[in-house]
């Protein structure tokens, strides 16, 4: 045997050394609690996402990663958290494939990072600061860190995704809704994991008893009501993908001959590759009909806005509203420079386009300027897949909920809906229903109100930066001090 050839650990490369180091780490990593852990938490997302009763599963998501937490190795939380998300996310957003290709790959793992990064974190700051002191800290720290990267990775960095958020398993839950908002429910749902995990902790990773549990989701009980004192419009939608200006008038005649009765008619994002032509101009004035229509304002540089153009019963263009925040690797304009209300005959009404709805931070805007309604022209492509219409969906119920207003959502091939201020669907079509119509009566009742919710996530930023500071202050403890528990009772050597 030639001994020559075998290197020594001096003369190993960088990259042997490194391989050499991980695998001797990941040998001594508690395979079977972390697996568990990983499976609980997708398991209760994806219940929760498939059955509206069973949406209180979500706190098994941040209940996992807690216990991901508070394992031996920040790698192991890291990593785990990553396998969380991509156990979640990758199957519910399958149809990123469809539209990115192999793309889809990093964004989905860009997506799970959120949740490794709030894995890590939070072993991080319990590390530094929870040391001595008593675990019911974890109470506040878990809901103020979840919350502060929901809204980071929601709402505020380029890659803002506001979807599959514990709220979104609430889209059928209104009353809960209106007292928490989505980020608010977040924030609950992290707490009562936190507490779980203290419960199981105290009872040595026996399971909580049946009385515990009533008691720790006695937060997702919370009920709210909604006034009315109203204006009425009948307003009706028609679902048309890229149509020719033939077929938006075809479809206009067969709309007010089927409805006759209409005031006010909504179309899809991107109805139009312009503004609306003068023969659709011709037939609001004709037929004496409101119209709300999707379309582009070309700019002099070549470039455009993703607009929706408000046509009234004179035929003429009375107001516009861009999109403010176009969706990213699209050609989708330039994001509106400034939001305003359209004071329609009935009332103010805010106008947002397709994923302008996904934000908070953009449907807040409109709201506190005073809207008495929300109507949405979206375009969601019928190659995307039910799984994207239909999660797309969950937007309206919650919105309307949170905001106490109705919404209308007109989409090119579903699924388009009507929902009452208290957050009911009241009116939908179906997913691939090209030509499809509907119409209602539309309550306008009292301007929108704001959730508890949007001054709870500043206030859970501003915290988890002084938290982070504090920790980062903070000199280490030998691990041997850290009492945090574990949600799961170790595992057999």
């Amino acid at each position: 045997m030639n001994t020559e050839s075998i290197p020594t650990p001096s003369k190993a490369s960088p990259v042997d050394r490194f391989v050499s180091r991980t695998t001797a780490e990941f040998q001594g990593w508690p395979w079977v609690r972390i697996a568990a852990l990983v499976v609980l938490s997708a398991t209760g997302f994806h219940l929760a996402f498939a059955f509206s009763l069973l949406a209180w599963l979500i706190v098994l998501l941040p209940f996992g990663l807690i216990g991901l937490s508070q394992l031996p190795k920040w790698r192991i939380a890291f990593y785990g958290g990553i396998a969380v998300g991509l156990c979640c996310y990758a199957p519910r957003l399958i149809f990123f494939w469809t539209i990115f290709k192999a793309a889809a790959i990093p964004l989905w793992v860009i997506l799970s990072l959120w949740l490794g990064f709030f894995a890590v974190l939070l072993r991080f700051v319990s590390l530094r600061l929870l040391t001595g002191r008593s675990r019911a800290w974890l109470l506040l720290i878990a809901p103020v860190l979840w919350t502060a990267l929901e809204f980071f990775r929601s709402e505020l960095y380029w890659l803002r995704f506001a979807w599959l958020t514990p709220g979104m398993a609430f889209d059928q839950w209104p009353d809960l809704m209106g007292a928490l908002g989505s980020y608010g429910i977040g924030f609950s749902a992290a707490a009562i994991a936190a507490a779980a995990s203290i419960v199981m902790a105290r009872s040595r990773g026996r399971i909580a008893t049946p009385r515990t549990i009533p008691a720790l989701l006695t937060a997702f009980l919370l009920a709210s009501g909604n006034p009315a004192f109203a204006k009425t419009v009948q307003i009706a939608g028609a679902q048309l993908e890229f149509p020719t200006h033939d077929e938006v008038l075809a479809t206009l005649n067969k709309l007010v001959a089927r409805y006759p009765k209409t005031e006010l008619i909504v179309l899809s994002e991107y109805t139009f590759d312009d503004a609306p032509p003068k023969s659709v101009l011709n037939w609001c004035r004709d037929h004496k009909r409101y119209l709300i229509a999707g379309g582009k304002d070309h700019l002099p540089d070549g470039n455009f806005y993703n607009t929706a153009f408000v046509v009234s019963q004179d035929g003429e263009i009375v107001f516009k509203q861009a999109k403010k925040q176009p969706i990213q690797f699209f050609k989708d304009g330039k994001p509106a420079p400034t939001q305003r209300l359209w004071l329609s005959p009935w009332g103010p009404i805010g106008i947002a386009i397709c994923y302008d709805f996904s934000y908070s931070r953009v449907i807040d805007e409109v709201v506190r300027q005073g809207a008495q309604a929300l109507i949405i022209p979206t375009m969601d492509v019928v190659d995307w897949g039910q799984t994207q219409h239909e999660t797309h969906g969950r937007l309206g119920p919650i919105r309307a909920a949170e905001y106490g207003i109705p919404v209308v959502r007109v989409c090119s091939s579903g699924n388009s809906q009507i929902v009452s201020a208290s957050g009911r669907v009241e009116h939908a079509m179906p997913f691939d229903g090209q030509g499809e119509m509907f119409a209602a009566t539309l309550t306008l009742a009292n301007a929108g109100q704001l959730p508890a919710d949007r001054w709870l996530v500043r206030g859970c930023i501003a915290a988890a930066a002084l938290l982070f500071l504090a920790s980062f202050l903070t000199p280490i403890r030998p691990k041997t001090d850290w009492t945090i528990p574990s949600p799961l009772p170790p595992s057999n050597p």
